[in-house]
């Protein structure tokens, strides 16, 4: 009787091991292995689901015939309330979406470099951009570095005023502050001169001969260095811009194109409808003789218009808008203003940034956004030819693998494209494989 009952017990036991051996294999076996299963799963959101292919005419035709081909990047600049780029996750989540960095040598979070004649003082420059160095070793070198060379210690100026430009005959002064900024960090590619004419709005030539002798400057002391100018701050009204017309025919030489602009608008819809100025701009500079046509461009400040704070959703569906505009007008570059968000933790209405690319270490969904565009849409990209069978209030950026769509309403629209049928949130930003 024993016997049976132990030979009971054991082919319970097995039966039970059987069973556990099984729900073990079912569920993915260990941690690693489900973390497998949960890559693989965010992997597949971005593909294009079964779908049938409907007969009727469609609303949008993505053609394969390439508009224009992608010189464009991502970028942002460290202000004074990005107090988190020490932390390692979000050197990480920047390593993968942004692919320029910038800063300034004096000002926005940067103390003064050279607060007495010839005497430097490095650090919080020094900081920055060891950040900078770090993030581009995370995202294996390709990230580029800007330096913007503003602004200038006061004994250069009249006062203590940020917004002041140096006195002229200090402009050597600064141009050999430049010098010595450049020999400092020989991996530093990019310089933009000053900000937004400050100082030199009402005589921008005055702007042109700092410029020239910063230009002179730092080409002495670095041959391989991109210098440009002249970080004007430019609206919709502002094309045809004389000053960059101005500064292209007076200037002893430069490596690129910098502006910086944004637009308002009075309602929701122009949010969107209004961020033609960037593609608007492009196409006037391209244009434009001695170097206006052929050299490189990018908004050191980007600043989309709204007429109230956004929701996540619209924030994200409006700044994808204005992004498309802006690679389709031939830009090289966008930087944001700030990582984190805006000098109060947001923007106002129109100026720009609500929200940034990280919040308390997670990635936002602009984040997201923002890394589709320099995951899938970056330099050397063709940008096919996006047909419309009416006016259709949706954005289309299609290359022959990836299409970003963007609802630029409230409402859920459901539309056709190349014969299949989409159905878009309000506000949503919809990332998918072209269907061809």
């Amino acid at each position: 009787m024993n016997k049976f009952k132990l030979i009971g017990i054991v082919l319970v036991i097995l039966v039970l091991i059987g069973v556990v051996i099984k729900l073990f294999s079912v569920s993915g076996g260990t941690s690693q292995d489900t973390s497998k299963a949960d890559t693989s799963s965010v992997k597949e959101l971005h593909k294009l689901p079964q779908r049938k292919r409907l007969t009727a005419p469609s609303d949008i035709t993505i053609l394969n015939k390439p508009a224009t081909t992608s010189q464009f990047l991502p970028g942002a600049t460290f202000t004074q309330v990005d107090s988190n780029f020490h932390s390692q996750t979000e050197q990480l989540l920047l390593s993968k979406a942004v692919g320029y960095l910038n800063v300034f040598i004096d000002g926005w979070g940067t103390d003064n470099p050279e607060p007495s004649p010839g005497q430097y003082v490095w650090d919080t420059l020094d900081e920055r951009v060891n950040v900078m160095r770090h993030i581009r070793d995370l995202s294996g070198g390709s990230t580029k570095f800007m330096i913007s060379l503003c602004c200038a210690p006061d004994w250069m100026k009249s006062d203590s005023d940020i917004n002041t430009a140096p006195n002229p005959q200090n402009f050597a002064d600064f141009a050999q502050l430049a010098r010595q900024v450049a020999l400092r960090y020989p991996d530093v590619k990019y310089f933009q001169v000053w900000n937004e004419l400050k100082g030199f709005e009402d005589n921008p030539s005055e702007y042109t001969h700092m410029y020239n002798a910063v230009y002179d400057a730092i080409k002495s002391a670095r041959q391989d260095a991109q210098v440009g100018g002249p970080y004007v701050s430019l609206a919709p009204s502002n094309i045809p811009d004389t000053i960059t017309s101005q500064w292209l025919t007076t200037k002893h030489g430069g490596d690129l194109i910098v502006v910086d602009g944004g637009f308002d608008s009075s309602s929701s819809a122009t949010d969107f409808s209004n961020a033609r100025f960037y593609s608007d701009y492009g196409k006037w500079l391209r244009q434009q003789s001695h170097g206006g046509a052929t050299l490189p461009f990018g908004w050191a400040e980007w600043y989309p218009g709204t007429v109230h704070l956004w929701g996540a959703n619209q924030f994200n569906a409006t700044m994808a808008n204005a992004m498309i505009y802006t690679l389709q007008g031939g830009a090289s570059y966008a930087l944001m203003w700030g990582l984190e968000g805006g000098i109060n933790g947001v923007y106002m209405a129109g100026d720009g940034q609500q929200l940034g690319l990280i919040n308390h270490n997670q990635p936002t969904l602009w984040y997201q956004t923002v890394k589709d565009f320099y995951d899938y849409f970056g330099p050397g990209t063709p940008i096919l030819t996006a047909k419309f069978r009416s006016n259709i209030p949706v954005t289309v950026l299609a290359s022959a693998r990836k299409t970003m769509l963007v609802n630029q309403r409230d409402y859920k629209q459901t539309l056709t494209i190349n014969g299949y049928q989409f159905s878009l949130n309000p506000f949503q930003v919809l990332f998918m494989d072209t269907p061809v």
